[in-house]
C-alpha cells in the first residue's frame, strides 16, 4: 500500500514536488523506484518553469545525499538532459542553459572521485569526435563538432576542471587534454566565418587559466586592495602564482587581426547589435553588416585584456605581452576606424605601462633563477601591503570589466526585444506532418520558440503580460505578417524533407 502511494506521487501528470521532497528518503529505500524518481526529477529540472526546476534540483540533491550509490545514474540522466537542451542557444534559452550548467556543477562537485570517472569518459568522447572530424574531412563529422551541444558540453567540463584542478590531483590531469581539445576545435575551421566559435573557445581557455573576474564580495574571495581606497573586487586563481596556468590563448586572439579586414565598408546597415555569445559562426548576411565588426572588436579587446590580466602579476609579463604590443601597435597604425582604434589604443597604453613597471620591479631581484625568490615576489604582487604600489593596470582592468558588463546587460535587453520580432515570424506554421499549429489563448502566449530539425518540433511558451502583447499586435507590420503567413500555408509538404534519417539543415538557418 505504501509502495503504491509512493509510486503514485511520481506518476502524476503534474507531480507535487513538495510532497515528493518529504517522501524522498522513503523513495530512496526502494531500489525499483529510484530510476523512476530521477527520471521524473530530471525532466522537471530540464523542461519546467523556473520555480519547479529549482525545487526538482533540491529534491535531486536530497536524494543523492540519502543514496550515494545513485550518483552515477543521476549524473548520466542530468548530463544527457543538459546536452539535449543545448541543441539551440537563444537569448531566451540562455538563462535556462546557464542554470542547468551551474546546478549540474554543484551536483558534480559533491563526489569528486566518482565525478572524475564520468568527466574522463565524456571528455574522451569529445576528443574522439574531434579526431574523427580531422581524419574523415566529411561535413557530417565536422558539424558534429561545430555545434552548440559540443561547445556547451566542453564548457561544462572546462568549468568543472577549472574549479577543482587546484585541490584535486585527478582533475589537474585533465587540464592538458581539455586545452588540446579546445585549441583543436578552433583550428578545425580557422576562417573568418567561425570567429565567434574561436572566441567561445578562448573564453574557455581563460576559464581554465583562472582569469580574474569581478566579485561583489571581497571578504570571502581573494581580492586586490589599493592604498586608502576601496578594495578592487577581483577573484580568480590566476592571482595565485602556484595555480597560474599558461594557456595558448594569445596566438588565437592575435590571428583575428589577420582574419578580418576592419577597414572594409559594410554593404548592409545593421538593424540591431549582434551578440556573439549566441553565435558560433557568421551567416553571409551578418558578415556584410557593420554590427559584426563592432561585436568582434568589442569581444576581441575584452579577451586581450583578460589575457593580459592572467599574467599581470608574473615576472614574465614583459616578454608575454610583447606579441600583443606589436599586434596592437600595427592595428592602430593600419585601421582607419576611430571607433575600433580607440579601445585598442587604451589597452596598448596600459599594457605598455604595466610592462615597464614590471621590468622596474624585477630589477630588484637578486637572481631570476631563484624560484623561491620569484614565488615570494609574485605573491607580494598578488597580496600587496601598505608599502606596495598597485599597478594602474588593475584599475584599468576593473573599469573595463564593469563597462563590459554594462554593455552585455544592455545587449541582452536589446536582444530580448528583438527576439519577439524574430519569433513572431514563426507564428502559425505547419509542422513536419503537415498539421496546422495554432496557439490557444494566443494573447497570453507571447513568444513561441520553434526548435525543429524536421524530425521533432518543440514549442515553448513564454508567458508575458497581455498588455505588452496588445502593444506588439497593434503594429501594422505584425498584422500584415500574420496574414502573409496564413496565405503561405499552401506550401507543399515535399518542400521539407521529413525522412527519419534526414540530416537537412533547419529551415531557419
Amino acid at each position: 500500500m505504501v509502495a503504491s502511494s509512493l509510486k503514485g506521487l511520481l506518476k502524476q501528470d503534474v507531480p507535487d514536488l513538495k510532497r515528493i521532497n518529504l517522501a524522498t528518503r522513503k523513495l530512496m529505500l526502494r531500489p525499483k523506484l529510484q530510476k523512476t524518481y530521477f527520471k521524473v526529477m530530471t525532466k522537471i529540472w530540464s523542461e519546467d518553469e523556473d520555480s519547479r526546476r529549482i525545487l526538482a534540483f533540491l529534491n535531486i540533491i536530497k536524494a543523492v545525499e540519502c543514496s550515494r550509490e545513485c550518483t552515477s545514474l543521476c549524473i548520466k540522466l542530468m548530463f544527457m538532459a543538459y546536452v539535449k537542451n543545448c541543441k539551440f542557444v537563444l537569448g531566451s534559452t540562455l538563462p535556462h542553459i546557464n542554470f542547468m550548467r551551474h546546478s549540474l556543477l554543484e551536483l558534480l562537485s559533491m563526489t569528486l572521485d566518482e565525478t572524475y570517472v564520468h568527466a574522463f569518459v565524456y571528455i574522451r568522447q569529445l576528443a574522439i569526435g574531434l579526431r574523427k572530424a580531422y581524419s574523415s574531412h566529411s561535413k557530417e563529422d565536422t558539424r558534429a563538432v561545430q555545434n552548440w551541444q559540443f561547445v556547451e558540453s566542453l564548457r561544462l567540463w572546462t568549468e568543472l576542471v577549472a574549479k577543482h584542478a587546484g585541490s584535486h590531483q585527478l582533475f589537474q590531469s585533465l587540464v592538458h587534454p581539455l586545452v588540446q581539445i579546445i585549441v583543436a576545435t578552433v583550428k578545425l575551421n580557422p576562417g573568418e566565418r567561425w570567429i565567434p566559435l574561436r572566441f567561445q573557445c578562448v573564453e574557455m581557455l581563460h576559464t581554465l587559466a583562472g582569469v580574474p573576474t569581478l566579485s561583489e564580495s571581497t571578504e570571502s574571495a581573494k581580492g586586490i586592495s589599493m592604498d586608502g581606497q576601496k578594495p578592487i573586487p577581483l577573484t580568480g586563481h590566476a592571482l595565485t602564482p602556484a595555480r597560474r596556468i599558461l594557456v595558448p590563448s594569445l596566438p588565437l586572439l592575435l590571428d583575428t587581426f589577420q582574419l578580418m579586414n576592419f577597414n572594409r565598408r559594410a554593404s548592409n546597415a545593421s538593424k540591431a547589435p549582434i551578440d556573439l555569445r549566441l553565435l558560433l559562426h557568421f551567416s553571409p548576411s551578418q558578415r556584410r553588416e557593420t554590427a559584426s565588426l563592432d561585436a568582434v572588436i568589442s569581444w576581441l579587446i575584452d579577451l586581450l585584456t583578460e589575457a593580459a590580466a592572467i599574467h599581470a602579476n608574473s615576472v614574465v609579463f614583459p616578454e608575454y605581452a610583447l606579441p600583443m604590443l606589436s599586434a596592437l601597435k600595427q592595428f592602430v597604425h593600419t585601421c582607419r576606424v576611430s571607433a575600433f582604434t580607440r579601445p585598442a589604443k587604451a589597452l596598448l597604453a596600459k599594457v605598455r605601462e604595466h610592462s615597464d613597471w614590471m621590468q622596474s620591479q624585477r630589477r630588484r631581484l637578486r637572481s631570476l633563477a631563484n624560484s623561491d625568490e620569484l614565488v615570494q615576489f609574485e605573491s607580494l604582487l598578488s597580496m600587496p601591503d601598505e608599502s606596495t604600489r598597485i599597478p594602474p593596470f588593475w584599475t584599468f582592468y576593473v573599469n573595463h570589466k564593469q563597462i563590459r558588463a554594462t554593455e552585455l546587460a544592455n545587449l541582452t535587453k536589446c536582444h530580448q526585444r528583438d527576439v519577439r520580432i524574430i519569433l513572431f515570424q514563426f507564428w502559425l506554421i505547419h509542422d513536419t506532418s503537415g498539421c496546422f499549429l495554432d496557439c490557444p489563448r494566443l494573447k497570453s502566449k507571447v513568444n513561441i520558440i520553434f526548435l525543429a530539425n524536421f524530425n521533432t518540433l518543440k514549442i515553448t511558451y513564454l508567458h508575458e503580460m497581455s498588455t505588452e502583447w496588445n502593444d506588439l499586435m497593434s503594429q501594422p507590420q505584425f498584422l500584415n505578417l500574420a496574414l502573409r503567413r496564413k496565405r503561405r500555408l499552401a506550401i507543399s509538404k515535399s518542400h521539407y524533407n521529413t525522412d527519419k534519417h534526414s540530416t537537412a539543415v533547419p529551415f531557419w538557418r
